[in-house]
């Protein structure tokens, strides 16, 4: 038996990506010989890559693709072919992220929003029309898998994002050095994310207006990545910096890697999230596992992913936000008890038998019955 990953764009840094690395972690654990098929691969270190353009008959005998074979879509809105996928011979499944309806694009050019609109609805019908060849839907999020049943009948599996939880991915012994002593000195703010509209960046950037009035000398850090097509949204985002008078306090980092992207996070206080639409949210749990606290707005999969660790907003009055935060840098008390609630949600992820559940769904040679 061989498994087959299937992702539009195979990338080294972004979430489909690397949960479609933590399956392959599972597979080479178990001794099964797995690849990835993509349209496109970012990823040239990694092995066992194909392209779809470099198939044929000729190669799917050459790898023994047959009907006791397993592929797996990664799906996070349209865009890898379809009759494709259906025409290789084998088990199917579905591994649901989510897509983000186009109403965030409203306020873009209307060519936009109306590209958007018919991403949303071509991914609506796609995913219609897969019901009856699916076996199983593994979604990452209740809320992604309530989407799912809106639009589909393929049975639905939670299993989280897959990554390695076990790693603090800095260790920020300065830090916990202060606050053991009294004292934070660490005033940064830190948001990583694509640069689209459901992010709502600019709320962001409100909660640091007002944080810089307790604090004139923070900064803060947006670490994403443009979107080809709505550069007009970032060009809005400086626009609106320059009328906050923020431009020398506030720094966009594109194609970092990870160190860097580590070294940032470790030199900030709090992860701050006011997106609206999130299917899960890896850095949400990257910025817990890093020890900032995370105040993030409670839409969509936000609460699930975080467990119940860090702050929760339900309200977007950012005077209060701000006000909130500095009473927990000014009191370490506060700031430990939150760190603690984080501790406890990366526990569960930690403790997640991310193994036993893969296998029991891929190495199972009856069809999945739930």
């Amino acid at each position: 038996m061989k498994i087959f990953q299937h992702i539009d764009e195979y990338h080294p840094f972004d979430g489909i990506g690397n949960d479609c690395r933590g399956f392959r972690s599972i597979f080479n654990i178990s001794s099964t010989d797995n690849y990835v098929v993509t349209q496109r691969n970012f990823c040239s270190k990694e092995n066992k890559i194909i392209l779809i353009s470099d198939f044929s008959k000729e190669l799917i005998n050459q790898l023994e693709i047959n009907h006791e074979s397993i592929h797996i879509l990664h799906y996070g809105g349209s865009g890898y072919p379809l009759d494709f996928f259906l025409s290789l011979p084998g088990r199917k499944f579905l591994r649901f992220h989510n897509v983000t309806p186009p109403e965030f694009y409203l306020g873009c050019n209307e060519s936009v929003y109306v590209s958007m609109d018919k991403f949303f609805t071509k991914s609506i019908l796609e995913l219609f029309s897969l019901s009856n060849d699916i076996e199983l839907a593994i979604c990452d999020s209740n809320t992604n898998a309530n989407f799912l049943k809106n639009y589909s009948s393929i049975p639905t599996m939670i299993v989280p994002i897959l990554k390695d939880y076990s790693k603090i991915l800095s260790n920020k012994d300065g830090l916990q050095s202060s606050i053991l002593n009294n004292q934070i000195t660490s005033k940064d703010l830190v948001f990583v994310g694509r640069i689209v509209p459901n992010k709502k960046i600019q709320d962001i950037i409100t909660v640091f207006f007002f944080w810089k009035k307790y604090h004139p000398a923070s900064k803060l850090h947006l670490i994403g990545g443009l979107v080809p097509g709505i550069e007009e949204y970032f060009d809005f985002l400086k626009d609106y910096i320059n009328e906050l008078d923020l431009k020398e306090d506030i720094e966009f980092y594109f194609k970092i890697d990870e160190l860097e992207k580590t070294k940032i996070l470790s030199k900030s206080i709090f992860y701050i999230s006011m997106s609206e639409h999130e299917g899960f949210g890896i850095p949400l749990l990257e910025a817990m596992q890093n020890q900032l606290v995370v105040i993030a707005f409670a839409s969509t999969a936000i609460p699930e992913t975080l467990k119940k660790g860090g702050i929760l907003i339900y309200k977007k009055d950012f005077p209060q936000i701000a006000e909130l935060m500095n009473q927990i840098s000014e009191k370490p008390d506060i700031y430990r008890s939150t760190l603690k609630t984080q501790e406890r949600a990366l526990d569960f992820y930690r403790n997640y038998p991310f193994q036993e559940k893969l296998e029991n769904i891929f190495f199972n040679q009856e069809r999945v019955n739930l």
